[in-house]
């Protein structure tokens, strides 16, 4: 088998992400529909946040503001980072 099909070993967010310390939060912000493309130009609604119309699987991905489908607003990815308290040493153990 060819080293090309085996996956590589990830150094980044994503592998940290295996390990619990890196947490990615996607948010969707402002529309980005053109309202305008039938005649040749751009306008955009103005929506600034994606909010979902209710609790069903439909009605979550339509914006109660806007009423666009939540492909349409701007993905934001953010990565809240874990900082994980030092561990006890041997030494500090034996002291106690």
């Amino acid at each position: 088998m060819s080293s090309s099909f085996l996956p590589e070993q990830q150094n980044g967010p994503a592998s940290a992400q295996l390990n619990g310390l890196v947490t990615p939060v996607v948010c969707y912000t402002k529309c980005m529909r053109n309202h305008a493309s039938p005649f040749g130009r751009h306008n955009v609604d103005g929506c600034g946040e994606f909010m979902a119309s209710g609790s069903d699987p439909m009605a979550a991905l339509t914006c109660a503001a806007c009423g666009c489908h939540r492909n349409y607003h701007l993905r934001e990815i953010t990565y809240e980072f874990y900082v994980l308290p030092p561990l006890p040493t041997v030494i500090s153990l034996l002291n106690s």
